[in-house]
């Protein structure tokens, strides 16, 4: 037998791994981690590169391309990964693994089979009491040939933080740490790939304390605002949807009270959790519809199902969950330890409308013939053109805001229809005949002359007035170079201007 072939062979046989695996995958960088008792590896080769290890046995690669193959070696292991992209993405879900079971062997050996970007672990990672050779023997031993090419990223369990304060959790995973704070590094995390923005929160020590709960509670509201993905994912192990033996735990609660609101705020359409050895899916939750789905029949002693209006579907089983998001839909289907799926759902996330604002001044005044920006989730994939908002013209498209234009004879009450490939969502506007508003950054000097992009003035005939901090100067209104714009023409002054049509103020911008 070949020795790459040996290598091979080696690799897909539970504890007896080279204990390599990566981590913590992004469009440009990976991290190799591997056992430095059992090789001594300074570093990694990859992309005819060498990269030294910084600290023993964790090297990072750098200088990727997104959504590409690349082939590594770490002292005798070989293998490869792709670095996160667009395009389909299917992933992996599993919890409450790490007991060294038959059955968790036995699905060990369904995953490796699988072929997806990553791999999420809703916790218990290692029974009983997290300790450093339960990560070693029963997590990347019976995991290794998967991790060496497709990255975990797991959120940590109670049984993670027995006796240990979830320290060896620490010490086995480089996860991202962007805009964590310092001291909860590792704890609590967010990365992106392709359509979907993944968090993983720790429902444990951090979510029990007051203070840290502020502190992560405060990180959530953040990155769930400003993700810009048409997937929002959250993962913990702690499930505040699930019906058994674990229903009343204090974390459990503690789940329920303080993350559900502010995942309901951000309209967040899908949640895995573990806790329950058991497989449950909620029905639709809260005014996002969200679905929770409790993965914690990972090879872990199995708990009965209870009853519960919330569970839409429940059963006792060892399994996995098989994703993949795929543009406006996202596949989940859970696998049972013969492989076959037992459960599958396709979730389509409704668009859902927040405010409809003036598309210059982001205020609640739209003139006629205005831009407007229409904000909420699920709006549409970024550049989508199967998004449509009835009698307007579509400009831009992302999954947080539509920029459109309204037509020039449209004034008084209007409703508006949002229509995307999964549903439609309707609000209503105010649109009055002038409402001026000024587009911030727009002004152009020339010749003496400042020149302004403004809009809610359309088809307006009568006398426009501005002043530059505080005092009244001459302009003029002229056509604009696009539908729904006018340009304001003043002396180049500088300061903040406000101009003023038909008995209406505009925005104050900086010019």
């Amino acid at each position: 037998m070949r020795r790459r072939s040996f290598i091979a062979s080696l690799l897909a046989l539970p504890g007896s791994g080279w204990r390599v695996y990566l981590q913590n995958v992004t469009e440009t960088e990976a991290t190799v981690c591997w056992d430095a008792s059992m090789f001594g590896a300074a570093g990694v080769e990859c992309d005819g590169r060498y990269f030294a290890a910084g600290v023993p046995g964790r090297a990072r690669i750098t200088g990727l391309a997104a959504g590409t193959e690349y082939l590594y070696r770490v002292g005798p292991v070989e293998a490869s990964f792709r670095t996160a992209g667009v395009g389909v993405t299917p992933f992996l879900v599993i919890g409450d693994t790490g007991t060294g079971s038959a059955e968790q062997s036995a699905l060990a050996g369904r995953l490796v089979r699988e072929r997806a970007a990553f791999l999420l672990h809703t916790g218990d990672v290692a029974y009983p009491t997290g300790q450093a050779e339960a990560y070693r023997e029963r997590y990347v031993d019976y995991y290794h040939s998967l991790m060496a090419r497709t990255p975990f990223f797991p959120c940590p369990g109670n049984h993670d933080y027995y006796e240990t304060d979830a320290e060896p959790y620490f010490a086995f995973h480089d996860l991202p740490g962007a805009g964590v704070p310092a001291a909860e590094r590792g704890r609590y995390y967010s990365f992106d790939w392709g359509d979907a923005t993944v968090v993983s929160i720790d429902s444990n020590a951090p979510l029990e304390d007051p203070a840290r709960r502020a502190v992560m509670l405060d990180w959530l509201d953040r990155v769930l605002g400003a993700s810009t993905r048409f997937w929002r994912v959250v993962f913990f192990h702690h499930p505040p949807m699930a019906a058994g033996p674990n229903e009343g735990d204090v974390l459990t609660e503690l789940a329920r009270r303080h993350l559900v609101p502010m995942l309901e705020r951000h309209r967040v359409p899908l949640v895995f959790n573990g806790h329950e050895h058991s497989y449950q899916r909620s029905v639709p939750v809260g005014p996002g519809e969200a679905t929770y789905f409790t993965t914690g029949g990972g090879g872990a002693p199995l708990y009965p199902v209870g009853a519960s209006p919330l569970v839409a579907r429940g059963v006792t089983a060892n399994h996995y969950l098989r994703c993949a998001v795929n543009g406006y839909r996202l596949d989940v289907a859970a696998v049972g330890l013969d492989g076959l799926a037992f459960d599958s759902v396709t979730l389509r996330p409704q668009p859902m409308v927040r405010a409809v604002v003036n598309g210059a001044s982001f205020g609640a005044r739209i003139g006629r013939g205005s831009p407007v920006s229409v904000f909420g989730w699920q709006l549409g994939l970024p550049g989508s053109r199967e998004v449509s908002v009835r009698g307007l013209e579509v400009l831009a498209v992302t999954p947080g805001q539509i920029n459109a234009l309204l037509p020039a004879g449209l004034v008084g009450r209007v409703r508006l229809e949002v229509s995307t490939p999964n549903g439609r969502a309707e609000t209503e506007i105010e649109v009055v005949p002038v409402a001026p508003a000024l587009f911030a950054g727009s002004g152009v000097r020339s010749g003496g002359v400042l020149r302004v992009y403004a809009t809610g003035m359309d088809g307006y005939g009568g006398t426009v007035g501005a002043r530059v901090n505080g005092v009244e100067i001459g302009c003029r209104l002229l056509a604009g170079p696009v539908a729904g714009v006018q340009i304001v023409e003043l002396p180049a002054v500088e300061g903040e201007l406000v101009i003023f049509a038909g008995g209406e103020r505009s925005n104050a911008i900086t010019v």
